[in-house]
């Protein structure tokens, strides 16, 4: 069967700081993706799982309706609905302690829009950039992502990764030298050595041309903030593409 778009999964790096001073970077987290749905309006959020076995604690860190930092943590009660109390103006992360034994959707409250849905084996999702701020000069600072190809048996021939979308302009992309690689960075107002950073539009070829079968390519995230930049609730958009049998 050909690989469809199912398999091509975007993942975090495992080093997501939220300050400028810890090492960014490294290799593909297995258990976090950076790929849900940011509060349309401030609420307090519910966790439910499809298993019943799903009863470890679970984490969300994201900001208040002031502006500060809020972090709630939940215990999590398989498939009864749990709900938490902390009203959030954004989400920047949520982590469970142990990987999920079912799905677990997280949610605003009383079942309200879908945020996340944690898939089995999985622990959660991140936003890039937490905690990153300007103020008197321009800050550049780098994140990491992975794409990876999912299918089993199959390469993505002639891949390609690009910036689709970014509607702030605020972000660039550059493809990393190799595949499966952990490379990190001292910190994150550090740029990975050797990285050609592109904006919207512009294709960029995986090393090798084609991404084997179960295989990661790291793609660095730039981000350009000028001098006392406002603050900014929005996403940006990266895309894998080739082609299959």
């Amino acid at each position: 069967m050909a690989i469809v778009a199912a398999d091509l999964i975007a993942y975090n790096a495992i080093n997501q700081p939220t300050d400028d001073v810890a090492t960014g970077g490294g290799g593909r987290d297995v258990d976090s993706r950076p790929t849900f749905t940011q509060l349309a309006a401030n609420d307090d959020t519910e966790f439910q799982s499809t298993n019943a076995g799903d009863t470890g604690n679970v984490t969300t860190n994201g900001r208040s309706a002031t502006g500060a930092t809020a972090a709630e943590t939940l215990t999590l009660t398989g498939v009864t609905t749990k709900t938490g109390t902390q009203v959030f103006e954004r989400i920047l992360d949520v982590r469970m302690v142990a990987d999920a034994i079912g799905t677990v959707t997280f949610r605003r409250q009383p079942a309200g829009a879908t945020i996340y849905v944690i898939p089995i084996g999985e622990r959660g999702a991140s936003a890039f950039f937490k905690r990153s701020a300007s103020a008197a000069g321009i800050v550049i600072r780098y994140d990491k992502m992975f794409w990876r190809n999912n299918h089993a048996t199959l390469s993505l021939t002639g891949a390609k990764t690009r910036l689709t979308a970014d509607p702030d302009a605020r972000i660039r992309v550059g493809v990393h030298t190799s595949v499966n690689d952990s490379a990190t960075i001292t910190n994150r107002v550090t740029a990975p050595g050797g990285i050609t950073f592109v904006d919207d539009a512009v294709d960029q070829t995986v090393p090798g041309t084609d991404l084997a079968a179960v295989t990661d390519i790291g793609l660095w995230i730039e981000e350009n903030l000028p001098a006392s930049d406002p603050a900014h609730r929005t996403t940006f958009t990266t895309q894998l593409s080739g082609a299959t049998v």
